[in-house]
């Protein structure tokens, strides 16, 4: 529908539905919140290989449903984003598309960085989970992950020995010092 519904946690009751052309959703594939914004990120037009067309990160006021701004500048490389997580300072978008992650600065959605490159091992980085000061990236074509500094966006390990038992990763949830990474393919 395009569009978000927000719902009130302690009882369900239906709090508003969130639509309209001004907040630019199309195909809204990933949410995430540090309390009072919050960021819809939108997979756009997609084709048979890729999404770029309509690609972006819409901005809300967590309170009220009100547009902060939509991001889609090709400056961001925001190509067929996949998952998005945030806390009180910075945004980051995965893009399986792109093999990378885009780090935005939470007040003021200016772009802070694109992380990419050969040594983070991004195949198809599908979800992203902050860890105490690392953020961690499942690559599900790559059957690892990739675990990065969230405040230098330096890259920390991938994760790939058999040990882990990866198979196409493709979701991640984080506490503390602690990451949990699930696999998606049938293995042993």
């Amino acid at each position: 529908g395009n569009s978000v519904t927000e719902i009130k946690a302690s009882t369900g009751a239906l709090v508003r539905v969130i639509s309209g052309s001004k907040y630019r959703f199309a195909s809204p594939v990933s949410i995430a919140s540090d309390g009072s914004h919050v960021w819809i990120v939108n997979g756009g037009d997609c084709g048979l290989s890729s999404c770029f067309t309509g690609a972006s990160v819409t901005e809300i006021n967590a309170s009220t449903g009100g547009l902060i701004r939509v991001i889609s500048s090709p400056s961001y490389m925001i190509h067929s984003p996949d998952s998005v997580v945030a806390n009180s300072s910075h945004v980051w978008v995965v893009n399986g598309g792109g093999n990378s992650v885009t780090e935005i600065n939470a007040s003021t959605g200016a772009l802070l960085r694109v992380i990419s490159g050969p040594s983070y091992e991004f195949s198809d980085p599908f979800a992203i989970a902050i860890a105490g000061a690392d953020l961690w990236v499942p690559n599900f074509l790559g059957n690892s992950a990739t675990e990065i500094n969230a405040s230098t966006g330096a890259l920390v390990r991938v994760v790939s020995e058999s040990m882990y038992r990866f198979n196409h990763p493709n979701a991640v949830a984080a506490q503390g010092n602690h990451a949990w990474v699930a696999s998606y393919g049938s293995g042993n």
